[in-house]
């Protein structure tokens, strides 16, 4: 398993290393690759020197269209190593004498990637048809890279039990390492879910509906776990009563932990976003954002603020490489929703409005959570996301 995990992390950091070289590197590469096989000599090319791979590295796409890289991971069984990776990419756009647009060739390129001791790689071009060269993978592979989150920490707020812990789970899943952070700080079934996914887990202890128990806490998980990639701001719980009897000890409980919370870690971790170019925010809102309920005037209220925070976050930060948008679950079967789900009067009412006919399940929102968290989403910016069994449709 461990020697499994690193070679993937080896792969994806050589994946990003080929997908951030300039349109030169890979012109230079491909003209060595074209020497090569004209018989120019017997090895797989010159080298073409190393390059640090840094995971920060903005990558040039301006340049490029529809370029991707297709790691041969058939490879990884029994090459340690090195790794091949097929490298497609569409020409820049030249203009002709009469002033119109038109594309060079696409080029394909087979790549060599060998890992060093150190966080280097050394990179050469693979002759065709050499021993070494595996076939490339399918397309839908090609595709499902962009959902992979190797080397990327998420800290999952509320992630000790129901929605949260589907979302850790999704993430680490996915190759993410999970920072929890819940009330109780004891995630143990959070943890063994985590690890068994071959990724580290740390757990932090803190009431976020305490102001002063967040002081800090963005820098104590980058502390902990090195960085933090993606911040799921999921913490939150239900109080019900009358909007003429709600306590105001209630009222204030439910906007801190909702909402002052959301922007409060929101705020923390920007400043190490905003310096590496680029994040992910996912803030978990309710069809609750776009309706009133029963009874629950704070939980509302806070859950519309939610959908507002998180546009306002995300003009301000989408030029900037940061990514907010907000999931909105309906209905799920957790244990926050246990006693709405045994109300024998609630219950059925619910259950004969929602479409799918039936409650959520928490692991059906993990994939919506790791497309967010993904480079899949890239371009997703100040989106309100409603999983909800079809339940706002109606």
């Amino acid at each position: 398993m461990c020697h499994a995990i690193e070679r993937q992390r080896r792969l994806d950091g050589a994946v990003r290393l080929v997908c951030n070289l300039d349109y030169d590197k890979l012109h230079d590469l491909a003209e060595n690759h074209r020497s090569a096989h004209r018989g120019r000599g017997t090895q797989a090319g010159s080298q073409c020197g190393q390059h640090d791979a840094v995971p920060e590295t903005r990558r040039l796409q301006q340049r490029f269209q529809n370029r991707v890289c297709n790691p041969a991971a058939c490879n990884l069984a029994t090459v340690k190593s090195a790794a091949v990776i097929v490298v497609n990419w569409a020409g820049l756009i030249s203009k002709t004498p009469s002033g119109e647009s038109q594309k060079r060739a696409t080029s394909k390129l087979t790549l060599r990637v060998t890992f060093a001791a150190t966080p280097r790689y050394t990179i050469t071009p693979v002759i065709p048809n050499s021993s070494y060269l595996s076939p490339a993978l399918p397309e839908t592979t090609m595709i499902l890279h962009q959902f992979q989150l190797h080397d990327r920490v998420a800290m999952v707020t509320g992630g000790r039990r129901g929605l949260g812990q589907s979302m850790a789970w999704g993430l680490a899943e996915a190759g993410a390492d999970i920072v929890c952070v819940s009330k109780s700080g004891q995630a143990d079934e959070t943890r063994r879910l985590v690890e068994a996914a071959g990724r580290r887990f740390f757990d932090i202890q803190a009431d976020l509906s305490i102001p002063t128990q967040r002081v800090g806490l963005v820098d104590r998980a980058i502390e902990l776990a090195g960085q933090v990639d993606i911040l799921v701001n999921n913490a939150g719980d239900g109080r019900r009563y009358p909007p003429e009897v709600f306590p105001d000890e209630a009222w204030r409980q439910q906007i801190e932990l909702h909402l002052n919370a959301t922007f409060d870690l929101s705020q923390q971790v920007a400043p190490h976003m905003l310096r590496r170019g680029r994040g992910k925010i996912i803030n978990v809102g309710s069809i609750m954002s776009f309706e009133a309920g029963l009874n629950i005037p704070a939980y509302a209220a806070a859950k519309h603020a939610i959908a507002g925070l998180t546009k306002s976050l995300a003009v301000s930060w989408s030029s900037k490489g940061i990514n907010v948008n907000c999931i909105a679950p309906g209905y799920f079967e957790t244990d926050m929703a246990s006693p709405l789900r045994a109300d024998p009067v609630r219950a059925p009412q619910i259950l004969d409005r929602i479409p799918a006919g039936r409650w959520g399940r928490p692991d059906e929102i993990a994939g919506l959570t790791v497309f967010l968290a993904s480079d899949a989403a890239n371009y997703m910016h100040g989106s309100i996301v409603v999983i909800d069994g079809g339940w706002l449709a109606r």
